[in-house]
């Protein structure tokens, strides 16, 4: 191979993650029409690049995302992506078990955003939400487990930019915000349940919190079919399930973060 080829390769390598890094997820006819290549030589890149680690595939969407490893590249990676990266499996697994549609949500901002979801994978699922959905934190379920992890100042900070943050969901009739003695009750019992809030929604929903090194990073979340389950059925038979799923994406939290300590340690001492 000449040097010009090594050159065209490299260049297409970096545009496949500056383009990963831009819009989050792409598929490989996206990144074949991004660089003006056949898909095939899409495939090869993506490929690569999930060989060494700096890119993970979803086979479900056919999607690719960076992986927690560009951290090594530079220190801009997000949390988010580390939790996605963590979660997916665990979600993944849930959604076989299950068979419900299940998420994973952060906030960012004023909104909650979908990081992974198994809706396309779900026997159960009445809607397919993609991921990279934002909504605003006060919202949903997942918003108000977020708020319950908050003080009392910061959740007024918080709501106040969420309304702002509405967009297109001015239009639907948006539950109120739960009372400050009602968030509690939400952070102490360790869940929030009940219905969506779109009119005539046939679905429920309960989200649990996930932690990372005692500390609220993430909402998980369970939908269910209002017809086929109650409240308390979902309670009774799900719950523990669901808080189980919560323990496992915190414990792979806890291990790749060591991983990438580790790996910092190493370059460290290996430049000095």
């Amino acid at each position: 191979m000449t040097d010009k080829n090594h050159l065209s390769s490299l260049r297409r390598g970096l545009a496949a993650l500056n383009l990963l890094n831009f819009h989050g997820r792409v598929t490989t006819t996206q990144l074949a029409k991004h660089c003006g290549v056949p898909r095939t030589t899409a495939h090869r890149i993506l490929a690569t690049l999930v060989d060494e680690g700096y890119v993970v595939h979803n086979e479900a969407s056919h999607c690719y995302s960076l992986s927690s490893q560009v951290r090594r590249l530079a220190s801009g990676f997000s949390q988010d992506g580390l939790v996605a990266e963590a979660g997916r499996p665990v979600l993944q697994s849930l959604c076989k078990k299950l068979m419900m549609p299940s998420g994973l949500t952060t906030p960012i901002g004023g909104n909650m955003v979908l990081q992974v979801s198994t809706d396309f994978e779900a026997a159960l699922a009445l809607g397919r939400i993609p991921e990279g959905t934002a909504f605003p934190i006060t919202y949903g379920l997942s918003g108000h487990v977020y708020l319950a992890h908050c003080g009392v100042e910061k959740r007024s900070q918080i709501i106040a930019l969420a309304r702002m943050s509405s967009g297109s969901f001015v239009a639907l009739k948006q539950p109120p915000v739960p009372s400050d003695v009602a968030l509690d009750a939400i952070r102490e019992r360790g869940y929030a349940i009940g219905v969506g809030a779109e009119p005539g929604c046939r679905e429920g929903l309960i989200a649990v919190p996930v932690y990372f090194n005692g500390a609220y990073i993430a909402s998980l979340t369970l939908r269910f079919m209002n017809r086929v389950h109650s409240a308390k059925t979902i309670l009774v038979q799900y719950l523990d399930i669901v808080q189980e799923a919560s323990r496992e994406i915190e414990q792979e939290l806890n291990r790749k973060s060591s991983e990438q300590g580790a790996a910092a340690g190493e370059l460290m001492a290996t430049s000095s």
